[in-house]
Order: C-alpha cells, then sequence, then structure tokens
C-alpha cells in the first residue's frame, strides 16, 4: 500500500512494506528499495556535493596529500555531517518519506545521527566489510542507514556488498583498529556466510541494518563516480549514543540530546572481544 500526500508542490509517495521487503529486511539486514527519489532530486543532490567538494578543495586542497600524492580516496574523501553543511542535504535528511520508512523499522520515530556524502571516484579501492553501529554506538538496539544511490552502481564502479544475515551476529571484533578502512575497522566475513552484491540505479534506496557487515568494491574504471548520499538514523527511545550524542535531529528538525556512550570506545570495544 501506498499513502500520497501534496508538499511543496510535488506529490510524495509515503511507501509501506511489501511482504517481500519486509522479509528482505528481517531476513537479510537490508532491502533495496527502486526508485524512491524522483530524477530531479537526484540531480539536485549531485549538484550539492560537487558544490560542496569543490569548496573544500578551493579552501584546503580537499583531501591532496602534502608529500605528492593525490590518489582518489583522499582527494574525493567522504564528506561528515554534509547534512550541517547544506539546506538540501539537511532537508533530504529530514525527508518525509525516509522519515516514514524508518518509522516503520523502529516502530517511533526516528532521529538523524547524520548525512554523508559519497564520491568513490575512478580508481578508488575496495571499502573493507564493516558495521555501521561500531562507530555510532546506539544502545539499546541499533542504527539504520539510507543510503541513497545518486548514480547507475555495480560491482565495477564501486557499488555495494552485503553480508547477509550478520545484523544477527552483534558487533564483530575487527582485525585491528585499522588504516585500511575510512572506518577504521576491517572486520572478517564470519564463516558458511556469502557476500552479495548490490546494483542500483539513481533514485534507488538501500535501506540496512546498522549490524550488518557491508562495504563497497574497488571503482576500476576510468571515468564513473559512484556518488551516493547516506543519511544514518536512531530511534527516538535510543538512550545513549557514541556520536552525535548532542547533534541529533528530530522530524521537526529541532536538536535532540542523548547520553554519550562511553563505553562504546574503540579501545575498549578491542579489549572486550
Amino acid at each position: 500500500m501506498k499513502r500520497k500526500q501534496n508538499k511543496g508542490g510535488r506529490q510524495m509517495v509515503l511507501r509501506t512494506w511489501s511482504a517481500s521487503e519486509n522479509e528482505s529486511l528481517a531476513q537479510n539486514g537490508y532491502v533495496v528499495l527502486r526508485q524512491v527519489l524522483a530524477p530531479d532530486e537526484v540531480e539536485g543532490l549531485r549538484s550539492e556535493l560537487k558544490s560542496l567538494w569543490f569548496s573544500r578543495y578551493r579552501a584546503s586542497g580537499a583531501g591532496s596529500d602534502p608529500g605528492g600524492g593525490n590518489s582518489p580516496d583522499r582527494l574525493f574523501s567522504p564528506i561528515r555531517n554534509a547534512h550541517e553543511e547544506s539546506a538540501l542535504l539537511r532537508a533530504t535528511a529530514l525527508d518525509e518519506r525516509i522519515q516514514y520508512l524508518m518509522e516503520q523499522i523502529f516502530g517511533e520515530e526516528a532521529l538523524v545521527v547524520g548525512g554523508t556524502g559519497f564520491y568513490k571516484a575512478p580508481g578508488s579501492k575496495e571499502l573493507p566489510m564493516h558495521q555501521d553501529n561500531y562507530d555510532i554506538g546506539a544502545a539499546p538496539g541499533t542504527s539504520c542507514a539510507a543510503w541513497i544511490s545518486l548514480d547507475r552502481t555495480a560491482e565495477v564502479n564501486g557499488g555495494m556488498q552485503f553480508v547477509p544475515g550478520s545484523h544477527r551476529l552483534g558487533l564483530l571484533k575487527p582485525r585491528n583498529p585499522a588504516s585500511s578502512s575510512v572506518y577504521a575497522q576491517s572486520v572478517p566475513v564470519p564463516a558458511n556466510y556469502a557476500v552479495v552484491s548490490v546494483e542500483t540505479e539513481p533514485g534507488d534506496i538501500i535501506l540496512f541494518n546498522g549490524n550488518v557487515l557491508h562495504g563497497s568494491h574497488a571503482n576500476t574504471t576510468s571515468d564513473r563516480f559512484r556518488m551516493s548520499y547516506v543519511v544514518h538514523y536512531v530511534s527516538y527511545s535510543t538512550e545513549k549514543i557514541f556520536v552525535q550524542h548532542s547533534r541529533l535531529l528530530n522530524k521537526r528538525g529541532e536538536r535532540e540530546t542523548r547520553r554519550l556512550h562511553k563505553a562504546h570506545a574503540v579501545k575498549r570495544m578491542f579489549a572486550e572481544h
């Protein structure tokens, strides 16, 4: 079923889960929703992320290496908390269509943790498997992400990959506080679990559990970026969180504060596993 309403001159569709979508999220830890955003919305987000990148590059070199190296991963590094720099990206994080989906997942209002812009330029390396709630540290429960595809994605240009069912295993021990991952972790795929690659079109959204193992392929193309905008959410009843604890946003865009999850420090996570 779908519920519709008019907002700002645009007809918005508030989706409810189909049986197969609900089963995919429950069983696999992720689900792909097709064509949630319209082409003009996708282009607006792409343009905004490009503008943010150019602004940072003009200001500081956007991650270029003073030693002379300009790897794609450094030059086009992710922009964290992009929703705090852009009215459009903030509005997308608060978009009623996505909020409605999150409310169905959590069974209550969702809080925005933050939005990140990813560029995944040609030549970018593989992003190792990791779990988002390792860094977010929401408790009780976990977080959930809305990964908005802004380009056509496949394995060749750095498409996403998931380990279905791994969200049921809790937080797993990373290999070490790894330098190989921007998330400071690289988690081995457990025995008897498969890795599945996911392809998307612009406007698709992947919703995934904060404990599901996921990463992305290397971008082996010479001319195809894999841009995406990812927003992380937690449930309103979250009691403590490791990041953004005093900078969460409710669905009206108002600040919310939760206790700092001090016991979720990275060193402690390694010591306890």
